[in-house]
């Protein structure tokens, strides 16, 4: 019999990498999954007859940024779902009561979590004691679900160390879907390439791309002062997909620099994104790396990236002078360094690129993180 999965996410609408993912999971697992949030469903988010939305009011919404919606409870009680996908979230109310309740409820409860707070920043005076709190009642919800599905094995080896059973935690590595993405990349023409390049004044300059928001953590002045500063800065260029409130003042500084970057604003069209990230040589975000890294190395881009505390899991897929450069925080000289060397290196990019595919289609495999979440959740493969 086909198992139903409600996933609770106050957050799911702007999450279409989740999005994603589920519906492979519906694809390929005998389930239904039901999204409860409290969040307006985007355009581009996708029902299917196998997926689908629900919005739920949020009690709380004029309260510092925390969640409730009863409708959940609601719905548990009502569908009796198989099991029960939660986010430990400690401003979501909803998602850290499922630990209570799901204990009178005939539904598993399966937590999807980073496993620890890899955003961790230094706290002092009461903070200090509110976070410890926070942090311990996060870990108490967490040992109560039947299962606990961890973004990478760091999350595992948290989780273990805080006295959570080893055998309820499946490590599922957090990743796009790569199948689709490896899939978009090899159709992309050479002549579609050529014709962007010719566009921008990208033609026989080394192309390195940014795509993200355009937020202060992504630091993407960083490189922009490193391009500046580059011997080869008329070689190279930069293009930069995405829009943030950093916008105006990274378009200002490289104008300022007179340099051949180009601000192409948000583009959802995933035809134009496979061209455009096909275009480029190097992947470059100097701030917060997340799911870009998949992202890049499904395109054969190493990623160029700075050593911060605060990456999420996903950084784990970097290997140093494998697949791509970590350079040491705020050394802007390293970038300097780097373009002037091996940003000109067909050998040492080509070698870098191989890598980077090697990896999506081996750790960052799509297929390895349903796997392990449909052994989370105990749903079977679809005959």
């Amino acid at each position: 019999m086909t198992s139903k999965i409600l996933f609770v996410s106050k957050d799911a609408s702007w999450q279409r990498y989740r999005n994603e993912v589920l519906i492979e999971l519906t694809k390929r697992f005998d389930c239904e999954v039901d999204i409860i949030t409290q969040c307006k469903i985007k355009p581009d988010i996708k029902s299917t007859d196998k997926l689908r939305y629900i919005k739920s009011m949020n009690l709380l919404k004029n309260i510092a940024g925390l969640s409730f919606f009863p409708k959940t409870y609601y719905y548990i009680l009502k569908e009796k779902p198989f099991a029960v996908l939660a986010l430990p979230n400690s401003s979501n109310i909803t998602e850290l009561t499922l630990a209570i309740f799901c204990k009178f409820t005939s539904s598993k409860l399966v937590y999807w979590t980073h496993g620890y707070d890899h955003c961790q920043r230094p706290k002092s005076g009461i903070k200090k004691y509110l976070e410890k709190i926070r942090v311990a009642v996060i870990n108490w919800c967490v040992s109560q679900g039947d299962s606990i599905i961890t973004f990478s094995n760091s999350g595992k080896t948290y989780l273990t160390s805080k006295g959570i059973d080893d055998a309820k935690i499946f490590v599922a590595p957090n990743t796009l879907n790569t199948e689709k993405l490896l899939a978009s990349y090899d159709t992309v023409k050479p002549s579609s390439i050529d014709a962007f390049k010719a566009q921008y004044d990208l033609c026989n300059k080394t192309v390195y791309l940014f795509s993200g928001r355009l937020r202060a953590g992504k630091r993407l002045e960083h490189f922009i002062q490193a391009l500046s500063m580059s011997s080869k800065k008329s070689q190279s260029a930069l293009v930069v997909v995405g829009d943030g409130d950093m916008s105006g003042e990274w378009q200002k500084l490289s104008r300022e620099y007179e340099l051949n970057i180009h601000f192409l604003g948000e583009i959802f069209d995933e035809e134009k994104l496979a061209i455009i990230f096909k275009s480029a040589d190097w992947f470059i975000m100097p701030g917060y790396v997340g799911l870009a890294i998949v992202h890049a190395f499904s395109a054969g881009l190493p990623l160029l990236t700075e050593n911060i505390s605060f990456h999420s899991p996903e950084i784990n897929y970097l290997e140093e002078n494998i697949n791509g450069v970590m350079f040491n925080e705020f050394a802007i000289n390293e970038w300097v360094t780097f373009i002037d060397g091996d940003g000109e290196n067909e050998a040492t990019k080509l070698r870098m690129s191989t890598e980077a595919l090697r990896t999506v289609r081996n750790e960052a495999s799509i297929q390895n993180q349903l796997t392990a979440m449909a052994l989370a959740l105990d749903i079977s493969p679809n005959v």
